[in-house]
């Protein structure tokens, strides 16, 4: 899995803030960033198996060139590589030709495979972003309920402690009195 590192300690969700729920959200961000890069690196998969096929199955055409020096012209086949490229090296010639296509397929599927695995990357955090966004409303939605709870908790238990008070001060001031 590429975004595996959501389930990690600090990102793993907490059941005392908002249940189950959060392990629903963080769930469905990871299932989401997963098929992303399962798609994008299947499409980059099949473009770049595509290309290799096009650039070894393609017959060329021949071409004639004028060699000035000896004053002869001379046919050679000419194919075209999976992808434009310059290199130092003249690519007509058959070992050559097959050295680019590897040099360029090697190189368009790093760069298509980095290009999926950034972007699933990138896809992942704002999913688990979309998932603490929607925990915390569920948390901010769950306060006025619990506040009240605990609101009606304090106040009895100040409510019991200021009789309990006022009883004690009562009898003291009336035994005072008394005493007088």
């Amino acid at each position: 899995m590429f975004c595996k590192f959501i389930e990690t300690p600090p990102f793993l969700p907490d059941l005392n803030r908002s249940g189950e729920l959060e392990f629903l959200y963080v769930k469905e961000a990871i299932r989401t960033s997963n098929t992303q890069a399962y798609a994008f690196i299947g499409i980059a998969s099949a473009v770049i198996s595509q290309m290799l096929y096009d650039a070894l199955s393609n017959p060329g055409y021949t071409e004639s060139f004028f060699d000035a020096t000896l004053n002869v012209t001379r046919s050679k086949r000419i194919r075209s590589l999976p992808f434009n490229t310059k290199l130092a090296f003249e690519t007509i010639d058959s070992p050559y030709y097959e050295i680019a296509c590897i040099y360029g397929i090697v190189s368009g599927a790093i760069f298509g495979y980095s290009v999926g695995i950034m972007d699933a990357l990138i896809c992942g955090i704002m999913c688990h972003i979309r998932a603490q966004l929607l925990i915390l409303e569920e948390c901010l939605r769950s306060y006025i309920p619990r506040g009240i709870y605990l609101m009606a908790s304090i106040f009895y238990t100040l409510y019991n402690s200021c009789a309990v008070l006022s009883y004690c001060l009562i009898n003291k001031y009336l035994q005072s009195y008394i005493s007088n």
